[in-house]
């Protein structure tokens, strides 16, 4: 007898033994569905207990609506083809497979009751993990370990290689059309963030009477926020904090997966809105465009700063006189399909043809390689990005930080830190309370409520450099937005998980959970059958 460990399941087992898959969920090629066990000698409490476990398993799909719950939950699933033909184990390993996947249950969540200061820790641990990630960054630089041009590399191979990576098998695992459609509360999230965001910078520059040069700079950083790295690490943190009700209701495994599920789409979104809010708000026509030698210096200095905002930054070092070469609509269209964007339309795709999806990452398919490299060459994104950032944040303010009136620096901080978070936190907590975001569970809420929490994404920075449009004046209104960020996020963070633990840890919040718990229950018993 020997053990077989997968992420969140390890159960007992003989000699490995060609059979069939297990697994109905996933539709695995290799698999005859349950028929394939069924049509194995076992005992008659052994096919019971593995019918349940398919109950289990599907009941939990039907009712959340996920379609895939995770890779780990579906490659635990399909461990199972290497069971005995019947007994004990397997009905064990049945129950084991069930009740990992049938975690919520109807009597409510523990987390409910946390303190506040368990909410404040809970939320800085997060934003304390950005800031390691960008102090060695910034510590790299000032020893010379990431120079000028090593940023430049490393922003350019995280837009061309590690963000689409990221991308795609976040989504290509769950989030096909369907998906897209049943979770179009996400993807209007960041169509409201932005039109929030930059109507209440343009109501501050007129406020404030920030030189009128300034202005669209101003607007442009209070309504695009950073999605593409600090989303993904605050929300994976904060779906596999075990204090808090999200791991506790779905497993940190499961609640980091799907956060992580969210982040993607939403970002996938926020790249089709951020690219054309860039030109239209920091393109010259070409007749004020500086000489193409002068543009071409300053998209060396974008590429040396990207990489640290969405998915757009980091990649125009040696077109930046395109504009002047094309009309303006196909080159904003040219700048919307980046590689990210591409990669993200593909996975969404891919997810829609459980063929293809399954070749790609169920246990034993034909691409299961390709799968796994990319998800590994996806996991160098976000830390790639953040040591980047830190080593731009680490220069200071640049030298417009004398010139820059102090009015455009308040209103950044304080619209883009604080107005944009209440505004949109209120009216988006709003509608979730009067019934107006179906299919909205609590960790999604978490998600969106997030969103509008970080600063300025520094592809606006990238933007302006390759325009040569008042680059470094957004230098400066981009290093004290992440500055003051370091107290604003666990602030902001705290008050969502304030709103959120009572409603995640209550009865019912998860849907589908007095399905599974019944489910895991018969399951269970079935178990305990084919033991005795």
């Amino acid at each position: 007898m020997r053990q077989l460990r997968s992420p969140g399941l390890v159960v007992l087992a003989g000699p490995p033994q060609s059979s069939p898959c297990a697994c109905t969920q996933h539709r695995c090629s290799r698999a005859a569905a349950w028929g394939g066990w069924r049509r194995r000698p076992q005992s008659t409490t052994a096919a019971s207990a593995f019918a349940a476990a398919g109950a289990a398993d599907t009941a939990v799909t039907k009712a959340t609506g996920y379609t895939s719950l995770s890779v780990s939950a579906r490659r635990a699933c399909h461990t199972l083809r290497a069971l005995p033909a019947g007994g004990a184990p397997v009905a064990l390993a049945a129950a084991s497979l069930a009740t990992a996947t049938a975690t919520p249950t109807a009597a409510g969540v523990p987390g409910g009751a946390a303190s506040l200061s368990q909410l404040v820790v809970a939320a800085a641990q997060p934003v304390a993990k950005l800031a390691l990630f960008c102090a060695v960054g910034a510590w790299a630089s000032r020893q010379g370990l990431l120079t000028a041009d090593g940023r430049r590399v490393i922003s350019t191979l995280t837009l061309h290689i590690f963000t689409p990576c990221l991308l795609f098998s976040k989504l290509a695992t769950g989030v096909g059309l369907a998906e897209v459609a049943r979770l179009w509360v996400v993807s209007w999230n960041m169509v409201f963030s932005h039109v929030v965001g930059l109507l209440l910078g343009l109501a501050a520059a007129r406020l404030l009477g920030v030189p009128a040069r300034l202005q669209p700079h101003l607007v442009l950083a209070c309504g695009v926020g950073n999605v593409g790295n600090m989303p993904f690490i605050l929300c994976a943190s904060l779906a596999a904090d075990t204090a808090l009700p999200f791991a506790a209701a779905l497993g940190a495994t499961l609640a980091t997966e799907l956060a992580l599920r969210y982040v993607a789409l939403s970002n996938f979104i926020a790249t089709l809105i951020q690219f054309p809010l860039a030109y239209i708000f920091l393109y010259k026509p070409p007749q004020l465009q500086p000489p193409a030698s002068a543009t071409a210096a300053a998209a060396d200095g974008a590429s040396s700063s990207a990489g640290g905002g969405s998915s757009s930054t980091g990649g125009k070092d040696s077109g930046s006189s395109q504009p002047q070469q094309q009309p303006l609509w196909r080159t904003v269209l040219s700048g919307m399909l980046t590689p990210p964007t591409v990669a993200s339309l593909a996975a969404v795709l891919v997810a829609s043809v459980p063929v293809v999806r399954d070749a790609l990452y169920a246990s034993g398919g034909s691409l299961v390689l390709v799968g796994e490299v990319v998800e590994s060459l996806g996991a160098v994104c976000i830390p790639a990005l953040l040591l980047v950032l830190g080593a731009n944040l680490g220069r200071g303010p640049g030298v417009a930080a004398g010139r820059l009136p102090a009015a455009a620096v308040v209103a950044a901080v304080v619209t883009r830190l604080l107005a944009v978070p209440l505004v949109c936190g209120a009216l988006l907590w709003g509608a979730w309370s009067a019934g107006l975001l179906p299919g909205c569970d609590p960790l999604s809420l978490l998600v969106m409520l997030v969103m509008h929490t970080t600063p300025t994404a520094v592809m606006v920075h990238s933007m302006a450099s390759i325009f040569n449009n008042a680059e470094d004046e957004v230098a400066v209104l981009l290093f004290w937005q992440y500055l003051a960020s370091l107290i604003t996020l666990p602030l902001a963070i705290s008050w969502v998980l304030k709103m959120l633990t009572p409603v995640a840890a209550a009865p019912g919040a998860w849907s589908g959970s007095a399905g599974a718990a019944a489910a895991a229950g018969a399951v269970a018993a079935a178990a305990a059958a084919a033991a005795g």
